[in-house]
């Protein structure tokens, strides 16, 4: 992931919200656990894996999967490399053909450009890198 961007999941769909533009998207289908893979150093084995038990839906979910990861990489939300020393995440094979989306949003753009989201202990101090 990009380090400007904060990310979660929830079963099938994920939020990402990129701080430097105030965009989020939502990814939708089996394409959560592409997210749920980053980082990756592979992300078309990733992908196969992901897609591996699909039977006839699986080359429809391939280019889903392959589709979603360049639009990714074009909204800048991914980085199409990884450091030698990230920790990788673990692609796991989906159990059913969900249908994958990438849907952008801009409507609360003024508001995530003007109140970022950060971390903060536990004592509500935004936290440092």
């Amino acid at each position: 992931m990009n380090q400007q961007v904060a990310a979660e999941v929830f079963e099938d769909e994920c939020i990402i919200a990129n701080l430097d533009s105030g965009l989020y998207y939502s990814v939708q289908g089996i394409a959560a656990g592409l997210i749920q893979a980053l980082p990756c150093a592979d992300p078309d084995a990733a992908i196969a894996t992901i897609c591996a038990s699909l039977g006839e839906q699986r080359a429809t979910a391939i280019a889903e999967l392959s589709s979603i990861w360049q639009e990714l990489i074009n909204e800048q939300l991914v980085v199409d490399r990884v450091s030698s020393n990230a920790a990788l995440g673990t692609a796991t094979a989906a159990k059913e053909y969900k249908r994958s989306e990438l849907n952008r949003y801009a409507d609360m753009q003024d508001l995530l450009l003007l109140d970022p989201i950060h971390d903060v202990d536990e004592d509500g101090w935004e936290l440092r890198e």
